[in-house]
């Protein structure tokens, strides 16, 4: 696995007992993929996001994080699957994971277009239109 730091290996730990305690808990399965997605360890993860998705194929944030996974894993047909699969199953959760996404990368525009002013402020004109 890959290397985690404390605290993720901590809730690892902790996530592995209880998969062991409550092997049919797709929500188990579901953090414990996600604290495996962050330590980049896709293999593991997609593994902990297949079981979960067996056990509770309604759920669309399982599709979404598999996605995430596969797109890691260069599998992008599969990703893009089961991104549809997210959006068949819950629209309204798709549309707000979009827009947050979209606000982030606004205000991260925003931040380096403010840095850019203080540092060229003859540059100005140029960030007018969006």
């Amino acid at each position: 696995m890959a290397m985690v730091d404390g605290n993720s290996a901590a809730g690892l730990r902790n996530f592995d007992e209880a998969i062991r305690l409550e092997p049919e808990n797709w929500r188990v399965l579901y953090y414990h993929g996600r604290i495996r997605r962050n330590a980049y360890d896709f293999k593991s993860a997609r593994a902990d996001f297949d079981e979960a998705i067996r056990l509770c194929p309604g759920d669309p944030g399982n599709y979404y994080e598999r996605a995430l996974v596969l797109k890691r894993l260069g599998r992008r047909a599969e990703a893009i699957r089961d991104l549809e699969m997210y959006l068949n199953r819950d629209r309204t959760m798709a549309i707000a994971t979009t827009m947050k996404r979209a606000l982030s990368n606004i205000a991260s525009r925003l931040e380096r277009e403010t840095l850019a002013r203080l540092a060229y402020p003859s540059a100005d004109r140029g960030f007018t239109n969006w």
